[in-house]
């Protein structure tokens, strides 16, 4: 138990959208309304990524959240204390609980 509240960070989650302008630019746009919501963060998973830069190491974080969300891949997460945005790789549902794979947004 000690474990699981030690890894409990509080969050808001921010739906995002795709939005293309009249320039057939495509953006990816934050909504104005923030969800709070408080998760067990699982130690970070670090791999290589291939980028047009050439290799990165990306650092990944699973989150599994109290309530489940109605999340998206593509949504961003905002962890308290952090200024940094998180966006959401991948969401997988389990009958008992949900995890929310999130890195850093470039």
């Amino acid at each position: 138990m000690r474990l699981t509240v030690r890894w409990q960070r509080k969050m808001s989650w921010v739906k995002t959208q795709v939005v293309r302008g009249t320039t057939g630019g495509v953006a990816r746009v934050e909504s104005v309304n923030r969800v709070p919501f408080t998760g067990t963060l699982c130690p970070p998973k670090k791999r290589l990524v291939r980028s047009e830069h050439g290799m990165r190491v990306a650092e990944s974080w699973t989150v599994m959240p109290q309530t489940p969300l109605t999340i998206r891949e593509g949504d961003h997460i905002y962890m308290q204390g952090d200024s940094r945005c998180y966006r959401v790789a991948g969401v997988r549902v389990y009958p008992r609980h949900q995890e929310i794979d999130m890195e850093l947004a470039p």
